[in-house]
């Protein structure tokens, strides 16, 4: 299983994963990856519970997004 959370924001603090973090827990070992999506520029690990979840910026979704309409054209 996989979460993933969207934050408007263009900074990420630990705490942000919260609910990743929860879920995680309440998926237990069906747990693979927990990602935040934010409108900041940069991949960011973090380290929560001795699990790695990790933020993205959105304008990377955008561009897989992007690069697939390409594709399929």
């Amino acid at each position: 299983m996989t979460g993933v959370e969207v934050k408007a924001s263009s900074s990420v603090y630990p705490h942000d994963f919260r609910g990743l973090s929860a879920f995680s827990e309440f998926a237990g070992i069906k747990f693979q990856q927990g990602i935040l999506l934010y409108t900041g520029y940069r991949v960011l690990p973090f380290r929560i519970k001795d699990k790695t979840f990790h933020a993205l910026p959105l304008s990377a979704l955008v561009s897989i997004a992007d690069r697939m309409t390409a594709l399929s054209s």
